[in-house]
């Protein structure tokens, strides 16, 4: 988890409204916003800038958490001493922690996997017709259907009609060119990237264009992929980037902007100052990886996850 090109991370619920009118940055105890991130500190976790402010409590079940440069935790941080520990840079960095540093005998936690959509029933790469009946204009993109490989030449829009648009892949990428949802969109846009070997480790979903979905509801843009790969995942934020970009064994790279909604990876990496706003509606979304229905959430991401409680319980 490395939060060092962070600007913000914190939450709000598409479900009451929008970010501006939900969002949630308590600043002062109690810290109450409901938000809670873990690792499990496979690789150590760093928050370190004068301009990161992070409105969630963390927790620390291996490794170290480290903090300084001026960043803000605006909650607690819960480590365990037997596998872990709480590193300040400065002698007033840790009181940048605000709601204090606990100790707890805390269990690492596995992530729940996402299937091969190659092998799944019914399953295989994404059929031509199939890809051009839902994303627009055709000539804006070249897909290879026996390869299982996505490029765009033009920006695109996807549009799933009337039932969720499943594609299976085996790599996604925009060329820096933009993807759109429109405000009119009821069902799920999925995105599986099917392994392409036994890791997965080539395979990769780059969104590094402009990411508009306009129904301003992440539920309804889904990334989803077991690649290990260092480059599994890539979302360039922005004011319409409203994403579930799940990658467990990978790393999810947030290139600067603002991402509303998830990003869950075994290696979460926020770059040029990227925000990240939790949506607390996809709790709600029993279809999602790891959420059950009634908002009980059970991410159990190998390197950090968002829970309900400081346990994740």
């Amino acid at each position: 988890m490395n939060f060092n090109g962070l600007g913000a991370l914190d939450s709000f619920d598409s479900s009451q409204g929008s970010y501006a009118a939900t969002k949630c940055q308590i600043a002062t105890a109690p810290f109450t916003c409901g938000l809670n991130l873990w690792t499990n500190g496979l690789i150590d976790s760093s928050a370190s800038g004068g301009r990161i402010r992070i409105y969630a409590n963390i927790t620390a079940a291996a490794g170290q958490f480290s903090v300084g440069g001026g960043a803000v935790v605006y909650g607690s941080v819960t480590y365990d001493p037997a596998d872990g520990s709480v590193f300040c840079h400065g002698p007033s960095d840790c009181s940048q922690i605000k709601g204090g540093v606990t100790t707890q005998s805390l269990d690492s936690r596995t992530a729940p996997p996402v299937t091969d959509c190659r092998t799944a029933p019914g399953g295989g790469y994404s059929s031509l017709s199939y890809v051009r009946s839902r994303i627009t204009p055709t000539t804006a993109y070249t897909y290879d259907p026996g390869t299982g490989v996505f490029n765009a030449n033009a920006n695109i829009t996807i549009n799933p009609g009337g039932s969720a648009a499943n594609f299976c892949f085996s790599g996604i990428f925009m060329n820096a060119k933009n993807l759109t949802i429109p405000s009119t969109v009821t069902n799920e846009v999925v995105i599986n990237i099917g392994s392409t070997n036994s890791g997965g480790t080539d395979t990769q979903a780059i969104l590094n264009g402009q990411v508009n979905n306009n129904t301003g509801k992440a539920q309804y843009l889904r990334l989803l992929t077991n690649s290990t790969g260092a480059n599994a995942m890539q979302v360039t934020g922005g004011v319409n980037a409203y994403v579930f970009a799940y990658a467990p064994n990978g790393t999810v790279v947030v290139r600067s902007g603002s991402l509303y909604g998830s990003a869950l990876g075994n290696i979460l990496s926020a770059q040029g100052g990227a925000d990240l706003h939790f949506d607390k509606a996809l709790w709600q979304v029993a279809s999602l990886p790891g959420v059950g229905a009634e908002g009980t959430p059970t991410y159990a991401l190998q390197n950090w996850k968002i829970c309900r409680n400081a346990t994740c319980t």
